[in-house]
C-alpha cells in the first residue's frame, strides 16, 4: 500500500468514546503483547504515568479508526522526536509520552499499520516532513465491524482551547508555546468552553447530501473534501506571535473548510440558515479606528483598472484579492508575489505584472488615503485579533441565549429564524468594539421577517414555508439526524 505524504493529517489524541467495541478491540491489541515485547514497548517499570499502556494503544486506534472513516487512504503524520511529547505540557493533557512511537513500530510489526519515515531538510531547500503511518487491510477488517458506529467516537472539548503559538512566516513554522494562566485567559477559556458544549448537543449537516462528503475542484483542479460530521465540530481560540495581541481567530469545525455555495445549505438542528457577514471588514475596521464614515465598497473602481479584464465582477474579485494580502505584507514585492502564489500558471491574474497591481494599489489608495499607512505594515494578525473580538461577543451572545452560531471568522451562520437578532447584534457587538458598527449586506429578505410577522402573516408564513423545502433532503440525511438523537437521547 502506497502512503500519499500529502495526503494526511496530525496524529489527533483528542478522541473519547464510551463504545464498548472499541475498547474490545484495543483489549485484544493489548493482549497479544508478550512479556518481552511489553518491556521492549512500555518499559519495566510499574509506574507508567498518567497515560497508560493500553490509553496509548487506544489513542493511536482510535485515531486511525476516525481517519478510516474519513477517507480511507488519509494517512495520520506523527513525529519521531522526542522533544515533540512534552508529558507537562498544557497541550498534551493526556501525557502522550515518546513511547506511543514505540507502540506505532509494534503495531507495524505485527501487521495491523503501514508506516514511512519523515524527512528533514538541513539545507532548507527542500520540504521536511514527519513519519507517516496507515491502517492495512488487517486493521482495517476489524475497522468494517464499527463502521457504524462513528457517532460513538467524538472530540473531546474539555482540553486546551486557547492556544498561543510563536512567531513564524507561516502557521507550519510556528510552534505552540507554553503559557500561565490569568483571569482574562480563563474567562475566555469558560466562554469557548460553554460554546462548544452547546456545538455539541447541536445537529449540524447539509440535508442535500446522501452521503456526508462535500466535495468540489478548485480553480486548479484540486479536489477538496471535507466530510460532514457530528465529531467535527470542536472550535479553538488561536493568538499569534506570542501575543495577546495578535490573532485570536476562531478555529475548527467543519464548516469552516467548506466553499460558500456548501455553507449556504447547511441546516442547524434541522432547520434552514442563513449567513451574514461583515463586509470589508479589515480595511472597514480601520475607516472605523480613522473616524471615516464606511464607503458602500472597497473593491468597485469601474472599468479600465486592468487593462486584461473587462468583466466588472471579474475585476472586483482581483481588488478584493490583492486587498486582502496588501495588510499582511511587509513590502510591495512580498505583498505582489503572494498574490501571484494564489493563482495557477496560465491564469490572467498570475500574468498581473508589479507595474500592474502597483496600479490598482495607487487608485485605491487615492480614494481611501488613510490606508497609506497601514498597507505593507504586516498589521493582518493585529486587525484579526479586533475582529476576534467582535466574534467573541457574537458567540458569548448567542451561547447565552442557547442558540448556536457558526462562525467561520467575519461571517457567522445561524437558524434563519434568528436572523434578525443576528445582524442586530452584528451592529451591537462592532459598536462596543469600535465605537461604530461595522456594515454587512441587508438586502436579504430573511432580515425582515420580524417585520413580516407583524404587517403580513400569510407572507411570513409562506416565506418560512419556502425556506424549509425539504424536497431535495436525502434519505441518508435523515438517517444522520435520527443516530444523532438517538445518541444524544443515550447520553442524556
Amino acid at each position: 500500500m502506497d502512503i500519499d505524504k500529502d495526503h494526511s493529517r496530525p496524529l489527533f489524541i483528542h478522541w473519547k468514546s464510551e463504545y464498548t467495541e472499541i475498547h474490545q478491540l484495543v483489549d485484544e491489541l493489548y493482549n497479544m503483547f508478550s512479556r518481552e515485547a511489553f518491556e521492549a514497548t512500555f518499559g519495566r517499570s510499574n509506574n507508567q504515568g498518567r497515560c497508560s499502556p493500553k490509553q496509548r494503544i487506544y489513542i493511536i486506534i482510535v485515531d486511525l479508526y476516525a481517519a478510516w472513516l474519513d477517507d480511507p487512504k488519509l494517512s495520520i503524520g506523527f513525529s519521531r522526536d522526542r522533544n515533540a511529547y512534552a508529558p507537562n505540557s498544557r497541550y498534551n493533557e493526556q501525557s502522550v509520552p515518546y513511547s506511543i512511537v514505540k507502540v506505532i513500530d509494534w503495531l507495524e510489526h505485527q501487521g495491523f499499520i503501514q508506516t514511512t519515515l519523515g524527512n528533514y531538510d538541513h539545507h532548507g531547500y527542500g520540504r521536511s516532513y514527519v513519519s507517516r503511518m496507515i491502517a492495512t487491510g488487517k486493521l482495517r477488517q476489524k475497522f468494517e465491524k464499527l463502521q457504524n458506529s462513528i457517532q460513538q467516537v467524538e472530540q473531546n472539548f474539555e482540553r486546551e482551547l486557547i492556544i498561543l503559538k510563536s512567531k513564524g512566516d507561516d502557521d507550519k513554522q510556528s510552534k505552540r508555546i507554553e503559557y500561565k494562566d490569568n483571569e482574562i485567559i480563563a474567562r475566555m477559556r469558560d466562554k469557548l468552553l460553554a460554546y462548544n458544549r452547546l456545538l455539541d448537543k447541536t445537529f449540524i449537516d447539509i440535508p442535500f447530501l446522501d452521503e456526508p462528503i462535500a466535495t468540489w475542484a478548485n480553480d486548479n483542479g484540486e479536489l477538496h473534501r471535507v466530510r460532514i460530521s457530528q465529531t467535527d465540530k470542536v472550535v479553538r481560540r488561536i493568538f499569534n506571535n506570542n501575543s495577546w495581541e495578535s490573532g485570536g481567530r476562531f478555529h475548527g469545525g467543519f464548516w469552516q473548510r467548506l466553499k460558500t455555495d456548501y455553507r449556504k445549505s447547511i441546516w442547524i438542528n434541522d432547520a434552514p440558515t442563513i449567513e451574514l457577514d461583515y463586509s470589508a471588514m479589515h480595511p472597514s475596521i480601520l475607516a472605523a479606528q480613522e473616524g471615516i464614515c464606511q464607503p458602500e465598497s472597497f473593491y468597485n473602481y469601474g472599468e479600465g483598472l486592468i487593462d486584461e479584464v473587462h468583466n466588472p465582477d471579474h475585476q472586483r474579485k482581483i481588488v478584493k484579492s490583492l486587498f486582502l494580502i496588501l495588510f499582511n505584507a511587509i513590502n510591495k514585492s512580498i505583498a505582489f508575489q503572494a498574490f501571484r502564489n494564489q493563482y495557477s500558471d496560465g491564469s490572467l491574474e498570475k500574468s498581473l505584472t508589479n507595474n500592474q497591481l502597483e496600479r490598482i494599489v495607487k487608485t485605491i489608495l487615492k480614494r481611501h488615503p488613510y490606508l497609506e499607512k497601514h498597507i505593507f505594515s504586516d498589521c493582518g494578525l493585529k486587525l484579526m485579533h479586533i475582529e476576534s473580538q467582535i466574534a467573541e461577543k457574537l458567540m458569548t451572545a448567542f451561547t447565552k441565549k442557547g442558540i448556536a452560531i457558526l462562525m467561520v471568522h467575519e461571517s457567522f451562520i445561524v437558524n434563519v429564524v434568528h436572523a434578525v437578532t443576528l445582524s442586530n447584534d452584528m451592529k451591537i457587538a462592532s459598536k462596543e468594539v469600535l465605537g461604530s458598527p461595522l456594515k454587512f449586506p441587508d438586502s436579504d429578505e430573511r432580515l425582515k421577517l420580524d417585520f413580516l410577522a407583524i404587517t403580513d402573516p400569510e407572507h411570513y408564513e409562506s416565506t418560512i414555508e419556502r425556506y424549509n423545502d425539504r424536497s431535495l433532503h436525502k434519505a441518508g440525511y435523515y438517517q444522520r439526524l435520527k443516530a444523532f438523537k438517538d445518541y444524544q437521547h443515550i447520553r442524556s
